[in-house]
């Protein structure tokens, strides 16, 4: 079976791991899986080339740019299976293949919100009947799309899944007084809120709760951070090292992951951390309460910079507590497997081409 994902790019993100994780594990299977970009290749696309998953290219000048449709079609009706990942991916596929039997199209989405405007929320209703299938990667994710009025048969939930280390690593030692070592990955982008975690290191300081927090990405906002670490005086609190090549040797220096996010779909930085055995504090949002449900693996605590900084001083105090709620952690981290995610995905696929 043969499956072209469309995605506006590669870059270096969640949902590209996601894909190069998923890509090797249905070519175990017999899959045959390659890739179709709309705005530029990115980081990632030498990778899945050199990992032998051709990448295809045609910059779509707008949302309906027919030669970009064009491309695709031509492209795409080799396949068995289009899947498209995102709003922009998902409307070229869904109007490229609207009017074709074959291939199967497949709408995947990633964040529990799934538009950012009125023009776009009027595009994806009048696109819902189209896909033969869409893909949810979790329940407030499904929850959005039937709301839009997406038929809810037609929706598949596969969570997203992690390849953890193949050893956990013990959580770090750790003398009184030295700091609690704090880690957060991701984008510098809004949704993630980083000034937020900004100041709880800033009321850790004055405190004098001894921690130390590293912030691993780049993004639109990475300059404003590092300028606010300078003007505050938070170089000795706050490390911006960049990107991180090795997620887990950094989990493994690190002793609580730490996410404010307002708004996610199922949160990869999230599992990378339990699969660690990472324990964890985050925002009270859904996705993140259908990751940690009631396991005892992590805080779950509205963005009240106090309340953090409090949560984050037991921790620094209680050394037992941590050690449990890492336990906790490595233990949940195991149900979200890679292998699951594509036994689920290379079900779909099935199903749908029968």
């Amino acid at each position: 079976m043969r499956v072209l994902r469309v995605i506006p790019h590669l870059g270096l993100g969640g949902v590209q791991r996601q894909m190069l994780l998923a890509f090797r594990g249905l070519r175990e299977l017999g899959f045959e899986c390659e890739v179709f970009c709309i705005d530029y290749e990115g980081e990632y696309a030498k990778q899945f080339q050199a990992e032998g998953f051709p990448v295809h290219l045609k910059k779509f000048q707008s949302r309906m740019d027919p030669l970009g449709l064009a491309k695709l079609w031509n492209t795409g009706r080799r396949f068995d299976i289009v899947h498209g990942h995102m709003y922009a991916a998902n409307l070229a596929v869904l109007t490229a293949f609207r009017k074709g039997r074959r291939p199967s199209t497949v709408a995947g989405y990633h964040n529990q919100t799934l538009v950012s405007s009125e023009r776009q929320t009027e595009r994806l209703r009048k696109s819902l009947h189209r896909p033969t299938a869409y893909v949810a990667v979790g329940e407030a994710v499904r929850d959005s799309l039937i709301r839009l009025g997406a038929p809810p048969e037609r929706i598949a939930v596969i969570r997203n899944g992690v390849v953890g280390p193949a050893e956990v690593a013990p959580l770090p030692s750790r003398a009184v007084g030295e700091p609690l070592r704090l880690v957060w990955m991701g984008r510098f982008a809004k949704q993630k809120r980083v000034p937020f975690l900004i100041d709880v290191a800033a009321e850790c300081k004055r405190r004098r709760i001894p921690v130390q927090m590293t912030l691993f990405g780049t993004g639109e906002f990475h300059e404003k951070a590092m300028a606010r670490l300078e003007d505050e005086h938070l170089q000795d609190v706050v490390l911006l090292p960049g990107i991180s090549r090795s997620i887990f040797d950094e989990l493994a220096r690190a002793h609580l992951f730490l996410s404010a996010s307002y708004r996610e779909g199922f949160p990869n930085a999230l599992l990378e951390a339990l699969a660690a055995g990472r324990p964890a504090i985050v925002n009270t949002i859904d996705p993140n309460r259908e990751v940690l449900g009631d396991s005892g693996a992590g805080l779950m605590i509205d963005t009240d910079v106090h309340r953090w900084a409090d949560a984050i001083g037991r921790l620094v105090e209680n050394g037992t507590e941590l050690q449990r709620m890492a336990a906790e952690a490595e233990s949940l981290g195991r149900k979200f497997s890679m292998k699951r995610a594509v036994d689920e995905t290379a079900g779909l696929y099935r199903k749908i081409t029968l």
